[in-house]
Formats: C-alpha cells, sequence, structure tokens
C-alpha cells in the first residue's frame, strides 16, 4: 500500500472523514436479478443480490448512484474516475473490492472469453483507474497489462497506443521511490511548518542501503540550519526528499523532546548518530540485502522486456489459429497453447497444417 496514501488519510481532518461518511447514495433501480456491484468513491460495498460468489464477472455496476451495464462497451467508457479514498484493507472488502481491481478482473473475463472489444475497453477504464488510485500499490508490470493483453488479442495498434499512454506518465518512467519520497517531502516540509519543528529525521529500518546512503541515513536534520546539534538538511533533499535519484530512504518528522531514532533497525541515541563519522558504516548483511535488492530490479526489467516479446509472439500466433480455424478447422489443434507449442516444436502436424495453410493463403510467421 501507497505510504503516501496513508499520510495523507493520516492528516485528513476529522471533520472531514465524517462529512464523508455522512454522504447517501439514490438508490438505483436493477433489471432483473442479474449481479449487481455498488461502490461509493471507488470503494465497494454492496453485492447484489449476494457476496456468495465472486463478483468480478458481475453483470452491472453502480458507482456514486449512477448505473452501468459492464457488457456494453459505451457504458464501460462512460463510467467516470470516481474520488478514490484510503484503503483500509481490514475494512468491507478491502483490496479486492476497490474498483480499479474489480474492473481489472472483470477485464480478465472478457479476455478469457475472447471477447476483444469488450476486453479493450475494459482495459482502459481499469488502468486509467488504476493511475488515479494512489493508494492501492499497483506495479509497473500491472499497469503494462493493458499492453500485454492487446499484443495477445492481436490487437496491435491498441497494444501501441497504450504504450505511448502509460509512457507519459510519471509512474511507469520514472523510479517510484522518487515519485513517493517528493510528495512525502511536501507533505512533512508542511507538517513542520505546522508543528513549529525544523528537524526531520531519516530513519533506518534495517534493509539495507547503498553507500551513500549508509552515511545519510540514521541522522536528524535541521531544515533551516540553524541547529547547534544537528546537521543542515542538504538542498538536494530539501528539493527531491531523498538522498539521490532512486534512493529508498525517507523523511519523517522530528521533535526536540525526541532522543531517539532508529539505525540499523534498532533505537540508538539521536544526537550522537547525527555527530558519527561521514563513512560507509554498513555491515556485510546490509551490502548482501543490497545487493540483492539491485538484482530484484534488474530481473523486473528483464521481466517487463520479455513478457511483451511473449504477448506480440502470442497475438501474432492468434492471429494464425484464428484463420486456421475459419479455413482449416479439420487441421486445427484444441488450442492457442496446442498451436503455439506445435508451432515452437515445428512438430510434423505443424508442418502439414503449416503446408495446407500456405496453400489457403494463410501466412504463418516461421521465425
Amino acid at each position: 500500500m501507497n505510504i503516501v496514501t496513508k499520510l495523507l488519510d493520516v492528516f485528513k481532518s476529522e471533520s472531514t472523514k465524517k462529512i464523508e461518511r455522512k454522504q447517501e447514495i439514490e438508490p438505483v433501480e436493477i433489471p432483473g436479478d442479474e449481479q449487481t456491484i455498488y461502490f461509493k468513491n471507488g470503494k465497494m460495498y454492496k453485492v447484489y443480490p449476494s457476496d456468495e460468489e465472486s463478483w468480478y464477472d458481475a453483470r452491472y455496476l453502480v458507482s456514486d448512484g449512477a448505473m452501468y451495464d459492464l457488457e456494453n462497451i459505451e457504458d464501460l467508457q462512460k463510467i467516470p474516475i470516481p474520488n478514490f479514498e484510503f484503503t483500509d484493507i481490514m475494512e468491507g472488502y478491502g483490496v479486492t473490492g476497490s474498483l480499479d481491481y474489480v474492473l481489472r478482473m472483470k477485464a480478465g473475463s472478457f479476455y478469457s472469453r475472447n471477447e476483444k472489444e469488450l476486453c479493450s475497453a475494459c482495459l482502459w477504464k481499469s488502468t486509467k483507474m488504476m493511475l488515479a488510485n494512489k493508494g492501492m500499490g499497483w506495479k509497473k508490470d500491472d499497469y503494462f497489462r493493458i499492453i500485454y493483453w492487446h499484443n495477445e488479442l492481436g490487437m496491435f495498434e491498441e497494444a501501441k497506443k497504450a504504450k505511448e499512454f502509460l509512457l507519459s506518465f510519471d509512474i511507469c518512467t520514472k523510479n517510484q521511490f522518487d515519485i513517493n519520497a517528493k510528495q512525502i517531502k511536501n507533505i512533512i516540509l508542511e507538517k513542520s511548518r505546522q508543528f513549529g519543528t525544523d528537524l526531520i529525521a531519516f530513519n533506518d529500518f534495517g534493509g539495507g542501503c547503498c553507500s551513500e546512503c549508509a552515511k545519510m541515513r540514521g541522522r536528524v536534520y535541521s531544515i533551516s540550519g540553524k541547529s547547534k546539534v544537528f546537521p543542515k538538511l542538504p538542498e538536494y533533499v530539501l528539493e527531491n526528499g531523498n538522498f539521490h535519484p532512486g534512493c529508498r530512504c525517507i523523511m519523517s518528522l522530528f521533535f526536540e523532546n525526541e532522543t531517539e531514532l532508529f539505525y540499523k533497525g534498532e533505537r540508538a541515541n539521536a544526537k550522537a548518530l547525527s555527530r558519527r563519522p561521514w563513512v560507509d558504516d554498513r555491515d556485510e548483511k546490509e551490502r548482501q540485502l543490497y545487493e540483492e535488492y539491485l538484482n530484484n530490479i534488474q530481473k523486473d526489467i528483464a521481466h517487463i522486456k520479455k513478457r511483451e516479446e511473449y504477448s506480440i509472439k502470442k497475438g501474432i500466433a492468434q492471429r494464425e489459429f484464428d484463420q486456421i480455424l475459419m479455413y482449416l478447422p479439420e487441421l486445427a489443434p484444441k488450442s492457442i497453447t496446442g498451436y503455439m507449442r506445435m508451432k515452437t516444436s515445428k512438430s510434423k502436424n505443424f508442418i502439414k497444417l503449416f503446408n495446407a495453410a500456405k496453400e489457403k493463403g494463410i501466412d504463418i510467421k516461421t521465425d
């Protein structure tokens, strides 16, 4: 869950929350007994007729008092982006009852049924909602599903549009830690003025860090530089909220009456830590944890690249398979998976199918 949203929810006044809770939604008449899901501010609060069965393939959606047919492309496109609230995983339907999550699952139902246009419309709507819902903590690979699935459905132009769309958002092009750090920094600086403290801290909870962060973490800093006890907050941090691009360190408020902060996962004296030498003081375990973190980043990058390449390959195969089913049903395997398997292995049956397809004018890519 996104730490920025947690902070924003904490700082929201109780009076505002009470007003929001008192808002009521006008009843909507549902045609027949089709499964219907009800949402307020992006959070599900009711399933009709009951929630005993999965609601991920519901027919109707009622969002903030308006009804939409989830099996209708125009209705899917009309669904407005709600004013998403903080998602408490312990309250109501939790994460699985968030509108972006539910529409994402609905797109999966269309995908499994090969209902391309409905899947596309639902993917677009769910992705836009995912981008708007800052509290869900979606990963880059989650956003890129709109690219993968459009490719796999053979909708290559739509996949291209989706990729261009996603790359216009910082969350898909920049490091998530940099985005979070700047947002948190703005909140913390505002609260420091509100509470009259000139101090901020960078607690170190022992998750491993780089050589630069090792020198800076586990210290208290003075925003103005006027403190006679704590060092001045570096200008880069004042501007960006962390110590360097991609830095995972997060600032928090610190007050004069506090005496401790976390360092290497344990509480220690704040003054002594803040005055320690500016050197890389990581132990072997911390270095290893940081190396594992870097390796995971590379794995994620490689996974996204490989996943997109596979989606294009599958999309091409799907187009071929659709034509084979239409013109050579007697030679067609039972599924797209079976077709891709025989194509990859270049089995005898595939060679036979390939030659027959060529006679029918069906172009099958073999490289």
